[in-house]
């Protein structure tokens, strides 16, 4: 219970957010420490009812060009239950446009966990969907709360193979928080960028993300050697009953030792043994996507261990200076035109 500002606290705001209907860590209170140390301001705002706390959101501070900028609530916000009522909505809309105002933001962006048919909430109070979305609209979860021999009967044939022929080539898979195994992930991600167009962060975004979620438990890396050689390494990231897939790098070495596939295995075991329910693989290309979508690949690969498919609402803005929203969304349209 929550009966004031002064009384909030981590664990109050992060058992608040992880016992809400698909929590996510972008609304952990370590994941604004993160974004802080990174650079960025950032807000908890939350609103209350009866003493009771009912809803929450971390507000990030983005610049845009021309000294302008917008406000941004990840994955958020959230409420106790699935949707708020009217009263719990508007109080926390209020404070996000009072914050946008005092900060002379140009707009605000949501992106609440939310179905795609739960646009009425947003559409009534003059919310308008966003350019484009910051998060995945689109994400496989699996659900982990069955045996490890139906999570492999579920996955595609070729990538049980796969699996097995790792494990025979004698690859091994580790867990870590260490320094030294954050900066390989960081060198792998180099290797994926060279041969593909996946972009990653900066490195100090990883660091940044190392130092602040690592404390908690929250933050892993998954690690597949073969001969102390590294091959695969992804980022791991626990909250409430979900471990997510984050980032993944591999490299261009010993390929055919099908590291990434038991390194993905080993990482959805190592959920299961920690008593998560789910394992988020963070974004896929959207249904019926074209072969030469850009996570196309990506999209298959995950998709071979099973899981459903889930949808969201995607970004809503809540536009404070009109003038200046309109030139800054026909600039990145032409933008998207020129390349």
């Amino acid at each position: 219970m929550v009966r004031s500002l002064g009384e909030l606290n981590p664990q109050t705001w992060n058992d608040f957010v992880a016992a809400q209907p698909r929590a996510s860590f972008l609304q952990s209170w370590e994941w604004g420490d993160m974004q802080q140390s990174a650079g960025l301001s950032r807000w908890r705002l939350v609103t209350l009812a009866q003493q009771q706390l009912q809803g929450v959101a971390l507000v990030l501070k983005r610049a845009l060009p021309g000294g302008y900028s917008w406000l941004y609530v990840p994955r958020g916000p959230v409420f106790a239950g699935s949707l708020p009522t009217a009263a719990v909505w508007l109080n926390l809309e209020k404070q996000l446009i009072q914050l946008a105002q005092t900060e002379a933001a140009m707009f605000v962006r949501v992106e609440p966990l939310w179905s795609a048919a739960q646009t009425q909430l947003l559409q009534r109070h003059q919310w308008r969907g966003a350019e484009h979305d910051v998060q995945p609209r689109h994400t496989l979860l699996l659900d982990l709360r069955q045996t490890a021999s139906a999570l492999l009967a579920a996955m595609h044939h070729k990538t049980r193979y796969n699996i097995r022929l790792a494990e025979k080539r004698g690859v091994q898979v580790r867990f870590s928080t260490a320094p030294a195994d954050l900066e390989t992930f960081i060198r792998l991600s180099y290797d994926v960028e060279e041969r593909s167009v996946f972009r990653y962060h900066p490195p100090d975004y990883y660091r940044a993300m190392h130092n602040a979620l690592s404390p908690s438990g929250l933050f892993a890396i998954a690690i597949a050697e073969l001969a102390g050689t590294t091959l695969a390494a992804h980022i791991l990231i626990s909250f409430g009953d979900t471990v997510t897939y984050v980032h993944g790098a591999s490299s261009s070495h010993e390929r055919q030792s099908m590291a990434p596939h038991l390194l993905q295995w080993a990482s959805i075991q190592w959920a299961q043994a920690a008593g998560k329910a789910t394992y988020d693989f963070f974004g896929v290309a959207p249904p019926g996507a074209p072969s030469d979508h850009p996570w196309a690949g990506i999209t298959r690969f995950k998709e071979s261990f099973g899981g459903r498919r889930v949808s969201y609402l995607g970004a809503y803005d809540y536009v404070v200076q009109p003038q200046h929203y309109s030139a800054f969304t026909l600039a990145r349209r032409l933008r998207r035109l020129w390349r």
